[in-house]
């Protein structure tokens, strides 16, 4: 494992200033891609000027200079929170480890915060092998990997943390991770990064209100050598939390992503709507070396961030199309959202809703068109406005100034040459002509991506999952092809994932333990997990459902029926342990764990 500990230097001293002087950082390297991994979701350069995102692996190439996720939502008084980061260079929004449920404690001590300065590294061999060997009499030498044996599995219940954190099998089906007797994690890719951060402590980079979001990361990859799609591609998931008590509306959640393609002055941005990419490519057909950094030459590649599903759209009591009665593509978040008219009701998740583009502030652009520096701004960006408060609009550079017609306020900018948003959704439905930085002619430059996936209510407890491919192509000696090449790779990983099915005939992605509420097809959730002497029981457009807490062996020890949205389960004759819970309607009924603890 490749673990490195780093003091921040020079111009970045600041980083390590007040709360720890380190921070680990590993790499993901099993493919074509070598890219650097942070456990406070800070990825893929040095904070030290250089960027590490190595496409090829072995190269001194790079096509992303860094990518963060930023989050943004409005409490009920309509007051912005919003955490997001950039480069760190005012300051951190984030920082490691899980949050307390107790507001009487620290949500996030510095204890915590240097124990999981860590990112716990995984590979499916040493699964496997665990698997074969461990408590196997024929192996007798064999010793459980540490960060096998020191998973992540469960938080300190004692200072309000969640028992479940870290996935994981449980073999034996007690709750409790144990891998003596036989667990392990749940790991995607075979090469797997775990890390835990969160947003408690003071917004120094974008000054927004705190949501108290504990974000639980996976970077991934995998090895498939007849694939190219998965040889070029590196992939992250994200579970993000609402460890606090208010609901958020409008709430948003952010890619940011900057793209360097070799050398970053010359380079030019765009997106694919239905595919939930955007990209960066080189504006011309050399990508030169200058100013101490490589570029790609003749054979430039084209870099996505793609979007493969984001949170769960609001619940509606339907399942929302995807085809009209004529068999018609529906104009709106069935382009390229996941679960649309699969015949299950609310199980719907939103993919790229809108796209946005700045400038680095050394270009001399529009400055309404530069780097965010307040909370507003990122909100801005995230929700398709520029900094002045106008809409992106259709054609020019997308502002006003750049000549961009502000009768057609859009969702994405540059959809592309041929344009890929056909269907005109976040155009009135309107499909419009062809339109990318090259059609307008603009100057290249160094550019800074940002997709978004929302609006969604987030409710305390609950969770929003994201999960991001990072797809690189190129065709050798044919710059315009490159994007072609990387179409094609993002099919190929879209459709498997949709599928869950990788190209060996093995789910892309398994359900282990984990700390979470229940979500059901019928919008049903339970909450806490753990719980003590109460568990509140909601639903969205259901009145009439039955409730049941059962012992490991299938006896029903407890039963109620609510008629209602909300009910609270007293559950304090039972004893600590594992249990489960039933919730029935006449529609649909799912059972889950969960665990008392006093």
């Amino acid at each position: 494992m490749k673990k490195v500990a780093i003091l921040s230097m020079g111009i970045f001293l600041f980083l390590s200033i007040g709360l720890y002087s380190q921070t680990y950082y590993s790499f993901l390297d099993y493919n074509n891609i070598k890219a650097l991994i942070r456990p406070v979701g800070h990825h893929f350069w040095d904070w030290q000027g250089s960027a590490s995102f190595q496409f090829p692996a072995d190269s001194a190439t790079s096509t992303i200079f860094c990518n963060t996720l930023w989050i943004g939502g409005k409490d009920s008084e309509d007051s912005l929170h919003l955490c997001g980061e950039r480069y760190r260079q005012i300051g951190r929004d984030y920082t490691t480890g899980p949050l307390s449920y107790n507001p009487d404690l620290d949500f996030s001590p510095t204890s915590v915060i240097n124990e999981y300065d860590y990112i716990w590294e995984i590979t499916k061999a040493e699964i496997d092998e665990f698997i074969l060997c461990n408590n196997n009499p024929a192996y007798p030498a064999y010793e459980i990997p540490e960060d096998i044996l020191n998973w992540p599995a469960h938080g300190d219940v004692s200072i309000g943390q969640s028992y479940y954190l870290a996935p994981f099998l449980d073999v034996n089906g007690n709750g409790y991770y144990d891998p003596v007797n036989g667990d392990y994690p749940n790991i995607r890719g075979q090469q797997c990064l775990f890390f835990i951060y969160n947003d408690y402590k003071a917004h120094g980079e974008t000054g927004g209100g705190m949501l108290g979001v504990e974000i639980h990361g996976m970077a991934y990859a995998y090895i498939f050598p007849d694939e190219p799609a998965y040889e070029n591609t590196i992939f992250l998931n994200y579970k993000i939390i609402n460890r606090s008590s208010e609901v958020y509306h409008d709430t948003y959640i952010g890619v940011f992503t900057d793209f360097d393609i070799g050398y970053p002055k010359d380079d030019y941005i765009g997106c694919d709507v239905p595919r939930g990419t955007f990209y960066a490519y080189n504006a011309d057909d050399f990508d030169e070396t200058a100013e101490g950094i490589a570029g790609y030459g003749a054979d430039a590649p084209a870099q996505s961030a793609t979007l493969l599903s984001g949170p769960y759209m609001d619940s509606d009591g339907v399942d929302n199309p995807n085809e009209d009665a004529f068999g018609e593509q529906v104009v709106d978040e069935s382009i390229n959202g996941m679960f649309f008219g699969d015949g299950i009701i609310d199980n719907e998740r939103l993919g790229m809703t809108r796209f946005n583009y700045f400038n680095n502030c050394e270009t001399g652009a529009n400055p309404n068109t530069l780097d965010p520096y307040y909370a507003e701004d990122y909100y801005a960006y995230m929700t398709g406005s520029w900094l002045d408060g106008t809409p992106i609009s259709y054609g020019g550079t997308g502002h006003y100034s750049g000549g961009a017609d502000t009768l057609k306020p859009v969702r994405f900018v540059f959809p592309g040459n041929p344009n890929t948003n056909t269907y005109g959704w976040g155009v009135d439905g309107v499909p419009q002509a062809a339109w990318s930085e090259e059609t307008e002619g603009n100057p290249p430059a160094d550019r800074r991506g940002m997709s978004s996936s929302g609006p969604f209510t987030f409710n305390p407890g609950d969770t929003a999952y994201v999960d991001l491919a990072f797809v690189s192509g190129v065709a050798i000696g044919v710059k315009s092809s490159s994007i072609e090449v990387m179409q094609q790779y993002i099919d190929v990983i879209r459709s498997d994932f949709e599928s869950n099915v990788l190209p060996d005939g093995s789910p892309f992605y398994i359900t282990g333990i984990e700390s979470s509420n229940v979500q059901t097809s019928s919008n049903l959730r339970f909450y806490p997990n753990p719980a003590n002497n109460s568990l509140t029981v909601q639903c969205g457009t259901q009145t009439d459902f039955q409730i049941e807490i059962l012992d490991i062996q299938g006896k029903v020890l407890l039963k109620e029926n609510m008629n209602g949205n909300s009910h609270v389960f007293d559950i304090s004759s039972l004893s600590e342990g594992v249990y489960f819970v039933k919730i029935s309607d006449s529609k649909n009924s799912e059972t889950k764990k969960l665990v008392i603890l006093r």
